[in-house]
């Protein structure tokens, strides 16, 4: 019997609204002040002050709910602090700004697979960090725009019937050129990406012990390994597609640029 998705971790089940934590303020912060105080955590994040760079964000979650910056370092720093409920969630809020707004005209069907995508791409930055945060390595910052890029991948998988690295499409065969069609060339980056496909049987095969399988599968492999335990990137973005039968293929794009 599979463990519903928000049982992660063998934490309690979690709730999906993205309301932030707030701080009092004697006056109302105006949006404008989200970057500044989300710069401001970054640099205590990095001096190792957690607690203050967690007010710091929430402080700008409150100013702008649903500024992006702010969630991408405020589910690391949860994590870090071992705040794991309140740290999915803000992961899930990255993968939810990665992905285009649902038609108003929408299913209920179309709804909830958005929502065990989201939430499935959460659960696997969580786990990749928390592989990383065990042997004393920096987090990955989880980015929405490398999220496009892997779940680009993902959907084509999926579409073309194919499981590989190397994309049949002119334009995006190799890794390189899925890169380089988001990101202007750079002075320096690297880059590296992982993928996996599991077969499965309804739409509830994307449920966390599938999920943990994927991730156990990932570091089973020396080279996926290798990736998620790299120093030579600083941020991962992670897409998950799905069909009607169930099946999923998981992509993770690392990146330092």
């Amino acid at each position: 019997m599979h463990r519903p998705l928000f049982a992660i971790l063998g934490c309690a089940l979690l709730a999906l609204s993205l309301g932030a934590c707030s701080i009092a303020q004697e006056e109302p912060l105006q949006p404008a002040a989200a970057k500044q105080l989300t710069t401001e955590a970054k640099d205590l994040w990095r001096d190792g002050q957690l607690s203050q760079a967690t007010a710091k964000l929430e402080a700008a979650l409150e100013a702008e709910p649903d500024y992006t910056p702010a969630h991408q370092l405020l589910a690391v720093v949860l994590q870090q602090q071992g705040n794991l409920d309140d740290a999915v969630e803000h992961y899930w809020a990255v993968q939810r700004a990665s992905f285009p707004a649902l038609s108003p005209e929408a299913t209920e069907d179309e709804t909830r697979l958005r929502e065990l995508l989201v939430q499935s791409e959460g659960l696997l930055c969580l786990l990749t960090n928390k592989e990383r945060m065990e042997r004393k390595l920096q987090p990955y910052l989880p980015d929405p725009i490398l999220a496009v890029i892997a779940r680009q991948h993902s959907d084509e998988m999926r579409d073309l019937d194919y499981f590989s690295h190397d994309s049949p499409v002119e334009g995006y065969r190799t890794i390189k050129d899925r890169f380089l069609r988001v990101f202007e060339r750079p002075r320096s980056y690297s880059i590296g990406e992982n993928i996996a496909c599991k077969y499965g049987r309804g739409i509830y095969s994307l449920n966390a012990d599938n999920i943990h399988d994927t991730h156990q599968g990932w570091m089973d492999s020396p080279g996926h390994r290798a990736n998620i335990l790299s120093d030579g990137f600083e941020k991962i973005g992670i897409g998950v597609a799905a069909n009607d039968n169930g099946d999923y293929w998981a992509t993770q794009f690392f990146a330092r640029y």
